[in-house]
């Protein structure tokens, strides 16, 4: 690619503009708050967030880290993987 690494000097790296999103990224955004701030502004909550986790491993598998980070989350949430009806995972990467 004529395009320069996104990560690493050139002639290293291999993320570039180019091939590190495809062309069906779009975008969301999500208000978080309070229970407390909803009902001042009587909003009705979508979602309550029960728990997250994160998790990290060696650069080279960096696309399997939610793999570690799922099982943290359902313990902290008090869940098994059998309560769960839809996973949507959305891996952003950060690799140097």
């Amino acid at each position: 690619s004529a395009l320069k690494p996104a990560f690493k000097p050139e002639g290293e790296g291999k993320v570039t503009a180019a091939n590190s999103s495809s062309i069906n990224d779009g975008a969301c955004a999500l208000i978080i708050m309070s229970l407390a701030r909803a009902q001042e502004l009587k909003l009705k909550p979508l979602a309550k967030i029960l728990a997250f986790a994160d998790a990290e491993q060696a650069p080279i598998d960096f696309t399997t880290a939610p793999a570690l980070a799922l099982p943290k989350a359902l313990k902290i949430a008090g869940l098994s993987n059998n309560a769960v009806d839809l996973w949507e995972i959305n891996q952003a990467f950060s690799v140097a």
